[in-house]
């Protein structure tokens, strides 16, 4: 039948796409076109045709629009099924089975202490000759979180993020007296100064050779995260990430790598240190006793160096520290760099008032040590073992060259300016371990000259690493 007066304006126009685009019905409605244009009628206008031509152009515009969406979204579940989603399906599958739920905030700090303590036990045992107690805290956080114990992500671990992270850094930088390094460290210090440029060189050399590609934007924010612990230590890395904000899928897996790599070079250190005798051997008197009387003279200004009173105003100055260092941060108008300016708010103090800070560092040390852990332990639950796995060979690869570029660099130069081997071991120890690991080789070796010099150097790199590879990410790596 001929329908007179027939209107259609919705049909020259692009019909509305549900996925956000747009098509055009183009061949029927051209001939519709063409008519009126030979005829003079207007668009919009009655045109002669049959209803059930028209009611086919409608059907093929509805056809075509649930074709597309079919298309797109097979396309859709193609892309779900693919290897790359992997890892995201199998995570959120995994938070969907948690027995603890992120709201259960006693559950998670249950899980976090737990790892924490068993962190601890591990250094009591004889896995300490092969696992640090970091790595044991990370990879307990990490199976509690793979296997469904507890959640990928829970206000408990922003918490220790945002409020314990900073603490802990506070609590650890109360015995950084620059003063007193300088005067005490005599020649140490400027081996340790070459060490840490090795680390920088190093860090240079293995961003180039190893491809970190996989970490995406996260890569030069990793490489300056292990250069600050080969200057200084874990708690260096641990602001240095936190300042440029990394993921910490990619900080645990970093972490991990630069754990296991430190247990082997740090046997390789005392294996290159097996020919070198203590300071002074006397007669009939063994290294044992040596160590005795070294650990002796360290520790006779601090007789308790777990006094409830010191701890309490430790913790009271370093909250003090912290909120005037969040502060400043907020001013300035960098809330990620609280942790620096925390260290270096202490470490100005600590300085200019070491009669009051020194005294309360044994301590503050010992409750920071707890907080790193339990940080370490929150890494380790917010991270995935298939990408960690995927990222932890490149990083230890990634690690390796740093290291044995800072340790031929610190031989050479070492060489150069007449340092003898067990400065340059000390040295590099310092740098790779920090003052803990320092102060543990000297007192074994018996080197009772070199025990107090390497606990301020160690600090030292604890008080200069963050600002260091903060500005060496930002000024150089970002930019290779």
């Amino acid at each position: 039948c001929v329908i007179r007066h027939l209107v259609i304006p919705s049909h020259v126009r692009p019909f509305d796409d549900p996925l956000g685009g747009t098509f055009l019905v183009r061949d029927r409605l051209s001939q519709a076109d063409t008519w009126r244009r030979q005829v003079g009628g207007g668009a919009g206008e009655p045109y002669p045709g049959c209803c059930s031509q028209h009611m086919r152009i409608r059907a093929w515009g509805r056809q075509r629009d649930l074709r597309i969406v079919r298309r797109r979204s097979e396309h859709a579940r193609r892309h779900a099924t693919s290897k790359r989603c992997t890892v995201a399906r199998r995570r959120r599958s995994i938070v969907r089975m948690a027995l603890v739920s992120p709201t259960s905030h006693w559950a998670c700090w249950t899980a976090l202490l737990f790892a924490t303590a068993m962190g601890s036990w591990s250094q009591k045992t004889a896995a300490k000759k092969f696992v640090t107690g970091e790595t044991v805290s990370i990879v307990m956080g990490l199976g509690l979180s793979n296997l469904g114990v507890v959640p990928f992500e829970a206000p408990v671990y922003d918490f220790v993020n945002e409020k314990l992270l900073p603490l802990g850094v506070a609590l650890l930088m109360l015995q950084a007296n620059l003063r007193r390094m300088f005067k005490e460290t005599g020649r140490l210090l400027t081996m340790f100064s070459l060490g840490s440029m090795g680390t920088v060189l190093g860090t240079l050399v293995a961003f180039k050779l190893v491809p970190l590609t996989a970490l995406g934007e996260d890569r030069w924010k990793i490489a300056s995260a292990l250069a600050a612990s080969y200057i200084g230590g874990s708690a260096n890395f641990v602001g240095t990430s936190s300042a440029l904000q990394a993921s910490p899928e990619v900080v645990g897996a970093a972490l991990a790598a630069d754990n296991i790599l430190c247990a082997f070079y740090f046997a390789f250190l005392f294996y290159l240190a097996r020919n070198l005798r203590p300071d002074s051997e006397g007669k009939g008197q063994s290294q044992g006793r040596l160590v005795e009387q070294a650990s002796a003279s360290f520790s006779e200004d601090y007789e308790d160096p777990f006094n409830f009173l010191q701890c309490a105003t430790a913790i009271a100055a370093s909250s003090v520290f912290c909120a005037c260092g969040t502060c400043l941060a907020a001013f300035f108008g960098i809330p990620g760099y609280s942790i620096p300016l925390i260290t270096l708010l202490v470490t100005f103090f600590a300085t200019a008032f070491p009669r009051w800070l020194e005294p309360l560092s044994p301590s503050g040390e010992g409750v920071a040590g707890i907080i790193i852990n339990i940080f370490l332990a929150s890494v380790g639950a917010s991270g995935s073992i298939v990408g960690m796995l995927q990222n932890a060979p490149f990083l230890f690869l990634f690690c390796f060259v740093q290291v044995g570029v800072h340790l031929m660099l610190c031989f050479l130069l070492g060489r150069l300016f007449g340092f003898d081997r067990r400065d340059i071991l000390l040295a590099s120890n310092a740098n790779v371990g920090g003052p803990t690991t320092a102060v543990a080789m000297a007192v074994s070796k018996g080197w009772r000259r070199s025990f107090v010099p390497a606990m301020l150097v160690g600090t030292f790199g604890y008080a200069v690493a963050t600002f260091l590879c903060v500005a060496l990410g930002f000024n150089v790596l970002r930019f290779m």
